[in-house]
């Protein structure tokens, strides 16, 4: 299984639009995503159909984090291509998106990242991270 890049994640998130959510721009609420702690722990993939992303797939947003294959750069956007940026080349950190059953609502959006070197472990990590990987066909 191989680890898919950050826009590869963030297309099938969010569809073709925009959107700061799977689900559009509205808020989440309790009835959308595993968030804020609401819940206290991590709930089945399919718990929250109104949170699909437009290509139907569950827990894009909060629940766990995804980690993507991108090395993390700081100031990379600044400086990259707008169409389709594939990261830098090297680094020490990868990047996590989609936020975890503890962040808050802006930490959830899609444009969100953070970032934990490759062989980060936690009390959370067998909770609240997943492999971004490319089995379905999106393009």
């Amino acid at each position: 299984m191989r680890t898919g890049k950050r826009a590869a994640l963030e297309k099938a998130a969010r569809g073709t639009d925009e959107s700061k959510f799977p689900w559009g721009n509205s808020e989440p609420d309790d009835t959308m995503a595993n968030y804020d702690n609401l819940i206290g722990d991590t709930t089945p993939v399919d718990n929250y159909s109104k949170g699909q992303s437009p290509y139907g797939l569950y827990d894009m947003a909060g629940n766990v984090y995804q980690w993507v294959a991108d090395w993390y750069g700081k100031d990379y956007y600044k400086e990259s291509p707008a169409d389709n940026p594939q990261g830098p080349k090297k680094g020490s950190e990868r990047v996590v998106r989609g936020g975890s059953f503890l962040e808050s609502s802006e930490s959830i959006r899609l444009t969100g990242r953070d970032r934990y070197e490759p062989n980060y472990r936690s009390f959370l990590d067998r909770k609240s991270t997943r492999l971004n990987s490319s089995h379905t066909d999106i393009s």
